[in-house]
Order: structure tokens, then sequence, then C-alpha cells
């Protein structure tokens, strides 16, 4: 879950919560903080029970107590509160944010693996251009040998550095014609409220 300036509960405790709302409990046996929380997420559900005790509504107390949820979840809580389904709402919206947040653990997860072989690779690849080809250069002329090393091996470093190249154009290339257009599509009111 990020951490942003407003709180936000763990979202297996916003399903719970959820449930029991459905069931019927009172709201502020309900909203009343988890032993789970931090602090962090128990002073935030404390300010929206004091901001419940002026009479505002659900949904407007989270609002002003600083909760962080995107746009479609305060427009599906809205209308859950108003039809009277808030419990089934808040359900709905913490499976959603729930499974969001471990796919993004699951993504990053994913790319470690890729990303440090990309490192190694690299890695390597420095260590062949930076020390051991001029030490074989070394080697070849104290052993008598020609001046210079076979056209390949002094020109590795250009073929390694082309290909190089080469894919960071493909990759940005690629990941521009896909990520570009997703943007254009969304509303920027979506994109500052996830």
């Amino acid at each position: 879950m990020q951490k942003r300036k407003g709180f936000c509960p763990a979202w297996s405790w916003w399903v719970r919560s959820g449930e029991r709302l459905t069931l019927g409990l009172d709201l502020r046996e309900v909203l009343d903080p988890a032993p789970r929380l931090s602090q962090r997420e128990r002073d935030g559900l404390r300010k929206v029970l004091s901001i419940l005790g002026r009479g505002t509504t659900v949904v407007q107390a989270m609002r002003e107590s600083g909760l962080q949820l995107p746009l479609e979840a305060w427009t599906l809580l809205e209308t859950g509160e108003l039809t009277g389904h808030l419990g089934e709402a808040m359900r709905d919206i913490g499976m959603h944010l729930q499974d969001r947040s471990i796919k993004r653990r699951q993504l990053l997860g994913q790319i470690w693996y890729p990303s440090m072989v990309l490192i190694a690779g690299m890695g390597v690849m420095g260590l062949i251009l930076l020390w051991v080809i001029p030490q074989m250069q070394a080697v070849s002329t104290g052993m008598g040998g020609p001046a210079g090393l076979p056209w390949l091996t002094e020109h590795i470093g250009l073929l390694y550095g082309s290909l190089f190249a080469a894919a960071l154009l493909l990759l940005a290339g690629g990941g521009c014609s896909v990520v570009l257009p997703a943007l254009a599509r969304w509303p920027l009111s979506a994109l500052r409220s996830t």
C-alpha cells in the first residue's frame, strides 16, 4: 500500500469493515480501530469517528479525515450510502484495492529478476570492455605478437555499444507506443487520485 499524506486503512480491514457493516453492526463498532492497524491508520479512523459525531454522513467524514481513495471508489461509496448498501460498497472497494495492491507486488516481483540479469550483464560487459580487452592487448604485445588485436576483439566495444543502443531505442519506441496512447485515454482526475 502506498504511503501518502492522508491515512489509508489496510485493505483487509476495509473488507472486514464492509462485511461487518453489511451485517448491520453499529457504525461506531465497525469503524473502531482494529488491533492490527498502524498508529497513523488508527488516528485517521479516530478522526472519522470524531467527524461523524458532528452529524456528517459517513462518506463526507471519510473525505474530511483525509482518506486517500481513487475517484471511482468515492463514487461507489456515495452511491452505496445513498442506496443503503454502504457495507457492500466498502467490501467491494476493499477487495478491488486489495487485488490491485497484490498485482502491483506481483509485478514488482516479476520485474526484479530480469532487471538483476540486465544489471549483471551490463557489469560483465563493462568488465570485458574496460579490463579484459586491455589486459589481452598488453599480453599480446608483451609476447612479441602484433601490436593490434584481431579486428573483432578490437571492435567488440563498438559492437556491444551499438547493440545496446539499438535495444534501448527499440524499448523506448515500443514503450512510448504503448504507454502514451494509454495515458491519453485516462482522465487527468483519475491520474491525480490514484
